[in-house]
């Protein structure tokens, strides 16, 4: 491998041609600077290898006996959440969501956002899913009947419904 040092706006960044082409979103992302000096950035991870309600911070709002758990014996784990019990009603709702702002858009504030997740549903278009940054977590944080987002919230989301 071939490590690179690329300097932009007025940053150090390093990136491998081999693994990370120029179109990488994460090429331009001062990682490095930001470990050393947390006032420019905020930096959040998490693999998911345990989870308990209040867990870094995460709290889960769950509707009819849904459920929020992770498994770590998964490569890197996981987590998974499930939308209801063996009673399927429809609006069934659970979200995770974090008890601090994480972080919040302003002009001329970067973001960098990563996740893997996988959606599984019963039916064809039965399923109403939003992931991202959000405001709020709380119910019909997705609206009731495939609304979609809430009118009135900030942050930047992906929403299936």
């Amino acid at each position: 491998m071939s490590t690179q040092r690329i300097w932009t706006g007025g940053t150090m960044n390093f990136r491998d041609p081999a693994i990370s082409p120029d179109a990488s979103m994460w090429w331009d992302c001062p990682l490095h600077e930001i470990m050393l000096d947390p006032e420019l950035g905020v930096v959040w991870y998490e693999d998911f290898q345990s989870f308990a309600s209040g867990y870094r911070g995460l709290t889960e709002t769950v509707t009819n006996s849904g459920d929020v758990a992770a498994y770590a014996s998964s490569h890197g784990g996981h987590v998974e959440l499930q939308t209801s019990d063996a009673s399927v009603a429809d609006n069934d709702e659970t979200y995770l969501g974090s008890t601090v702002a994480l972080y919040t858009p302003g002009a001329g504030r970067k973001l960098w956002f990563e996740c893997a997740a996988k959606f599984t549903e019963a039916n064809t278009d039965d399923a109403n899913i939003i992931l991202g940054l959000s405001s709020t977590y709380a119910a019909n944080t997705l609206v009731d009947d495939g609304a979609g987002p809430p009118a009135d919230y900030t942050g930047l989301v992906f929403a299936k419904v």
